[in-house]
C-alpha cells in the first residue's frame, strides 16, 4: 500500500472497530490482532498464563503476520467486510455441545449478530492431550474455523456477491445451494474453492511454527508412492501443505472422489499427514 492508501485503510478500520464495539459492548476487541486479521478479534477468554493459552497466542500471532491470512476473504470473494469472532479454549469440544456425540478439534457457533464464538479444544493445544496437534496443524484449525464463521455470516446475506470463477453471476445463497451436497455441509464448498488459499497461508508458516531439526526429521523419513513401497519419493513441502489444507474435509464427496478407499492417492495423503503429525513441533 502507498502511504495514503494505508492511512485510508487504517481510518476505515478504526471507524468500523469503534462502531462494532459500540454496537456490541460485551466485545473487547484486540486492535492489533484485528487489524492484521480478516475479522475483528476478541481474545479476552484466552488465559495467557496457561500453557494452552500461550501456545494459542504464539500460533495466532504467527498466523496474523501472514499477509494472505488478512486477505483471506478478499482473495476468495473480493470482499473485505469484517465480522466479529470471540476465541475460547474449552477442555473438550463436542458436536452440538453433546459429549455423547463426536469430539471435535474446534467448533464455530453464533454468539450474536455477525458475531461468532470459535471454541478450540484444549486437547489439541496440549502436547499430551488426547487430540494433540502440531503448531501448524492448529494454525490450519484456526483458519478453517474462521472460514466457517465467514460462510455463516455470508449465508445470511442473500444479496452478497461472490467472485469464484463460473459462479460470479449467482448470489451467495445460490452458490451455497449450487456447491453443497444434500446435507448442506460447508466442507464441500471449502474443498472445492478454498484449499489453494489455505495452502498458501500455511506454507508461509513453515519457518515460524516449525524448527530446522523437526523439518530435517520429516524430510529424512521414508516416503512411498503406495503400500507396496516399491517406489520411494522425496518429501515435498508443497504437497504437505496441500494435504494439510484437506484435513478436516475428509468425508466430503470431493475428498472421497479424489482419495477413494484403498487408493494410492489416499495412501500418500495418509503418509504425509502421519509423518508430519508425529514429528513437527508441538
Amino acid at each position: 500500500l502507498r502511504k495514503n492508501d494505508y492511512e485510508d485503510e487504517s481510518c476505515d478500520f478504526a471507524r468500523e472497530l469503534m462502531n462494532e464495539m459500540a454496537a456490541n459492548p460485551t466485545l473487547n476487541l484486540d486492535i492489533d490482532k484485528s487489524f492484521k486479521s480478516p475479522m475483528n478479534i476478541d481474545l479476552t477468554a484466552i488465559n495467557s498464563s496457561t500453557t494452552e493459552g500461550q501456545k494459542f497466542n504464539e500460533i495466532y500471532n504467527a498466523l496474523k503476520n501472514v499477509p494472505a491470512f488478512k486477505a483471506l476473504f478478499v482473495d476468495l470473494f473480493q470482499d473485505n467486510n469484517r465480522f466479529n469472532v470471540k476465541f475460547e479454549i474449552a477442555e473438550h469440544v463436542y458436536k452440538n455441545d453433546n459429549p455423547a456425540l463426536a469430539e471435535l478439534n474446534a467448533i464455530t457457533i453464533p454468539d450474536g449478530i455477525n458475531t461468532f464464538k470459535i471454541k478450540i479444544n484444549k486437547q489439541c493445544l496440549d502436547p499430551n492431550g488426547t487430540r494433540s496437534q502440531t503448531k501448524i496443524e492448529s494454525a490450519k484449525t484456526i483458519a478453517h474455523e474462521a472460514i466457517h464463521a465467514y460462510l455463516n455470516v455470508k449465508g445470511k446475506d442473500i444479496n452478497a456477491g461472490i467472485s469464484i470463477p463460473l459462479l460470479q453471476t449467482k448470489d451467495f445463497e445460490e452458490c451455497i445451494n449450487y456447491i453443497y451436497d444434500s446435507t448442506g455441509d460447508q466442507h464441500d464448498f471449502m474443498y472445492t474453492h478454498m484449499v489453494p488459499t489455505l495452502q498458501n497461508i500455511l506454507s508461509q508458516l513453515l519457518n515460524t511454527l516449525t524448527t530446522p531439526s523437526t523439518r530435517a526429521i520429516v524430510q529424512s523419513l521414508p516416503l512411498y508412492q503406495n503400500s507396496s513401497q516399491a517406489v520411494s519419493l522425496t518429501w515435498n513441502w508443497s504437497n504437505y501443505f496441500y494435504y494439510l489444507s484437506l484435513q478436516g474435509l475428509n468425508g466430503t464427496q470431493s475428498f472421497d472422489n479424489d482419495f477413494p478407499p484403498g487408493s494410492d492417492a489416499l495412501y500418500l495423503f495418509q503418509s504425509y499427514s502421519t509423518n508430519a503429525h508425529a514429528n513437527l513441533d508441538r
